[in-house]
């Protein structure tokens, strides 16, 4: 698709990234070793320097699309998840605009 994709193998270690690189999105899973996904977002959306990117939720747990939402993120896929619908929503997240195309 064109993009460019970094992976962490932890909590910790996808804030640090993500202070570091500034990506245009994030996909967060919930469940992560050292910092859980819903610690990471905290982090990261109280961070000057990354409040702003928005964060996709990708989870098992379907009942967490509440609790992501009020928890700052600003999407939410449950697993599996379509790489076409994750795609769509990265999509849709960049360029509000383009949702007019899916109407």
């Amino acid at each position: 698709m064109g993009c460019h994709v970094y992976t962490a193998r932890d909590g910790l270690i996808g804030v640090e990234m993500a202070k570091r690189r500034k990506p245009d999105v994030i996909v967060m899973d919930l469940a992560m070793p050292r910092l859980n996904g819903w610690a990471a977002t905290a982090e990261l959306k109280e961070s000057p320097a990354t409040r702003t990117i928005p964060i996709i939720v990708l989870s098992a747990v379907p009942t967490s699309r509440n609790e992501a939402k009020a928890a700052g993120c600003d999407g939410f896929l449950a697993k599996p998840c379509l790489p076409e619908l994750l795609w769509l929503e990265i999509r849709l997240l960049l360029n509000p605009e383009s949702a007019a195309e899916f109407h």
